[in-house]
C-alpha cells in the first residue's frame, strides 16, 4: 500500500513540474473568447451584434480591410487584455498572432485575450493577415 501512494506522489510531482515548465515557456498565448479551441475551418457566431461589440471595445479594436491591412498597426496594451479583430472584408480571413491562426467570417469579428506568462513580458506580438506578413505589431506589457 506504501509503495503505491509513493508511486502516486511521484507521478504528482512529474506533473507539477510539466505544468510550470509549460505556463514559463516564453510565447504568448491568445486564447480566444469565444471558443477554447479556435479552428480554421469553422469561426463561432459572435455573442454581442457588431454595434454593441464596437462601443464595448472602442479603441482596443484591429481592423482588417479588403487588402488584409490593419487600421490601428501599433498597439501597446496590458497583459491579459480582450481586444476585438475586425474584418471588414467581405472574404473570410485567418488571422496569425504570433504563429496562432484564428479564422474572421466575413464581415464579422472576434474577441480575443491579449496573456504572455509574466516572465516573457515586455512581449511584442506579430500579426499576420492570410497571406501578409507583420500587418500589426502589439506589445503587451505588465
Amino acid at each position: 500500500m506504501k509503495k503505491n501512494k509513493k508511486i502516486w506522489l511521484l507521478v504528482i510531482i512529474a506533473l507539477a513540474i510539466v505544468l510550470i515548465t509549460l505556463i514559463a515557456k516564453k510565447t504568448t498565448v491568445l486564447e480566444s473568447i469565444l471558443s477554447p479551441t479556435p479552428s480554421l475551418t469553422t469561426t463561432p457566431k459572435p455573442s454581442l451584434s457588431y454595434t454593441n461589440a464596437v462601443k464595448q471595445y472602442g479603441e482596443r479594436r484591429i481592423q482588417f480591410d479588403d487588402h488584409c491591412q490593419a487600421v490601428h498597426n501599433q498597439i501597446t496594451v496590458k497583459n491579459n487584455t480582450n481586444f476585438m479583430f475586425d474584418n471588414r472584408s467581405n472574404k473570410k480571413r485567418t488571422i496569425k498572432i504570433d504563429s496562432k491562426a484564428y479564422t474572421i467570417a466575413a464581415y464579422s469579428y472576434r474577441i480575443l485575450t491579449f496573456y504572455s506568462a509574466p516572465s516573457t513580458l515586455p512581449h511584442t506580438a506579430y500579426i499576420s493577415c492570410d497571406a501578409q506578413p507583420n500587418v500589426a505589431t502589439v506589445l503587451i506589457q505588465k
